[in-house]
């Protein structure tokens, strides 16, 4: 287990530039999709989690974002097992595609 994990840190795959932008916007779509959740419901009278406001929001931008680099991250280690010796364009969009998956999967469920 810990070589597979080992060969995982050092796939092309996720050193790729375009992996690490599908991060930054798949952070940035959970946090504010996270985020617009948590106010829409504020907004209609459910309590704070914690605290303070600032607290409360910043969490729910980080928890909605993390979701999403995981489940980035998930996609990573499925192809990266798969489909390492083949086109990096070819790898790039079996990612983009499980990864748009698991958040449609998420949001039906």
């Amino acid at each position: 287990m810990a070589d597979d994990i080992e060969d995982f840190f050092r796939t092309r795959i996720l050193r790729h530039p375009t992996t690490w932008l599908f991060a930054a916007i798949g952070f940035a779509y959970g946090g504010y999709s996270n985020f617009s959740l948590r106010e829409s419901r504020r907004a209609a009278g459910e309590p704070l989690q914690t605290a303070s406001l600032m607290t409360d929001r910043l969490l729910d931008i980080t928890l909605g974002g993390t979701v999403q680099v995981i489940l980035l991250l998930i996609a990573i280690y499925v192809v990266a097992g798969l489909l390492e010796k083949t086109n990096v364009w070819l790898r790039q969009s079996v990612v983009l595609a499980i990864y748009v998956g698991s958040n449609v999967l998420i949001r039906v469920l």
